[in-house]
C-alpha cells in the first residue's frame, strides 16, 4: 500500500530538491517539470472567482526527460478526468431526481460523492509521484517515495515545519 509522505515548509522558502528524478528516482535528471497550486480557499474561489488571480505557487522539480509526459499526465490528467467525470455525473443524475424534490441538490451531491469514492480511494492508495498543496503560511510537498521525501526534508531542514 503506497501512502504519500508530506513535508511542510514555510511559504516563501526556496525548496531544494535532491539531484534525482522526482518520477523515477534516477540520478542526474536532465529536465524540469512545473507543478502549480493555489492557496485560495476553494469554496471562496468558487463563489468569487476573482480570488483565483492571487496566491499561486509554482515549483520546478527535477525530472528525467523520458518521464516528463507521464508526470504531467499523472498530475494534471487525473484532475482533468475528475472534472469531466463530475460534469458527466451531474448531467446524468440530475434528470433522474424529481424536479419538485426539496432535497434535489443534496441527493445529487451525495450521488456524485458516492460515484467519486473510487477515485478518492485511488488517490489515497496510488498517490501521485509528487504534488504540492499551498496555504497562506506554508507549502506541503507530497512525495510517493518516502526515501525521496526524507532526503528532501534533510536538504530543507532550515525551513522545515513538519513531516507528515
Amino acid at each position: 500500500m503506497r501512502i504519500s509522505t508530506g513535508i511542510r515548509l514555510r511559504r516563501g522558502a526556496k525548496a531544494i530538491f535532491p539531484n534525482r528524478c522526482i518520477y523515477s528516482g534516477s540520478p542526474d535528471p536532465d529536465a524540469t517539470a512545473w507543478v502549480i497550486a493555489n492557496a485560495q480557499n476553494p469554496i471562496f474561489s468558487f463563489f468569487t472567482p476573482l480570488f483565483l488571480l492571487f496566491g499561486w505557487t509554482k515549483v520546478a522539480v527535477p525530472i528525467t526527460r523520458a518521464y516528463k509526459l507521464r508526470f504531467y499526465v499523472q498530475n494534471y490528467g487525473r484532475d482533468t478526468l475528475t472534472i469531466i467525470f463530475v460534469f458527466i455525473l451531474i448531467w446524468q443524475i440530475m434528470p433522474l431526481i424529481d424536479k419538485d424534490d426539496p432535497l434535489r441538490k443534496i441527493k445529487a451531491l451525495v450521488a456524485c460523492l458516492v460515484a467519486l469514492s473510487p477515485l478518492v480511494l485511488y488517490e489515497v492508495f496510488a498517490p501521485r509521484k509528487f504534488d504540492i498543496t499551498s496555504t497562506h503560511n506554508h507549502i506541503n510537498y507530497e512525495f510517493a517515495s518516502e526515501d525521496y521525501a526524507q532526503e528532501f526534508a534533510e536538504l530543507n531542514r532550515n525551513d522545515l515545519i513538519s513531516i507528515d
